[in-house]
């Protein structure tokens, strides 16, 4: 499937461990803006979805098409509200601290498109749920039964028929896996700062 018939949901929560994360500056630009900018250049449309409290601080971002949800239950309600705004067919779902997201690594997840959406496996065996891709309208019909009753996203993936696709797949694309990496702590901006620093 074309990436630019896919609409991109980006999820911003509040961090217990870093106070907003989103907006830590890491070499002079926010961290959400990593992960935001290579979405924006290969989807059809990037929804940052949040609560109203990150909504308001978003304002000062004209350029970003912001969704606000009030379900108070993690991705799950972020995946909900947003896909509620989306017209896509299927949606990529991602977090707001991941600012290594590799376009050709989605690019390829693009292909893979079928039935009810696309899932990472770790070599643990665990899903990489925001990192995947979803129908649009199967993720609502699942989600509208199990809102307020889970909060694992897991649990709406079981009640989908989505294909499975290792990380051994990706790592043609992007070798150590880092589209796939996460900041949370104070050592990862560090370590994230680093990085930058030695490309």
């Amino acid at each position: 499937m074309n990436p630019k018939e896919i609409d991109a949901l980006m999820l911003m929560g509040r961090s217990e461990r870093i106070k907003n994360k989103p907006f830590v500056k890491i070499r002079g630009k926010e961290l959400f803006r990593y992960g935001y900018e290579a979405l924006s250049e290969i989807f059809a449309k990037v929804f940052i979805v949040c609560e109203k409290s990150l909504g308001n601080k978003l304002k000062d971002y004209p350029d970003l098409y912001v969704v606000t949800e009030s379900y108070g239950i993690g991705p799950l309600g972020g995946i909900y509200g947003g896909a509620k705004h989306s017209r896509a067919e299927f949606i990529f779902v991602t977090g707001c601290d991941m600012p290594f997201l590799n376009k050709r690594v989605m690019e390829f997840l693009c292909t893979l498109v079928e039935k009810d959406g696309v899932v990472i496996t770790n070599e643990k065996g665990f899903l990489e749920p925001l990192h995947s891709i979803y129908r649009r309208e199967k993720a609502l019909e699942v989600l509208g039964g199990i809102l307020g009753k889970e909060r694992r996203i897991s649990k709406m993936i079981e009640q989908m028929d989505v294909r499975y696709v290792s990380t051994e797949k990706l790592r043609g694309y992007d070798e150590e896996l880092i589209t796939l990496r996460n900041i949370n702590t104070r050592g990862d901006i560090a370590w994230l700062e680093g990085f930058l620093v030695r490309q």
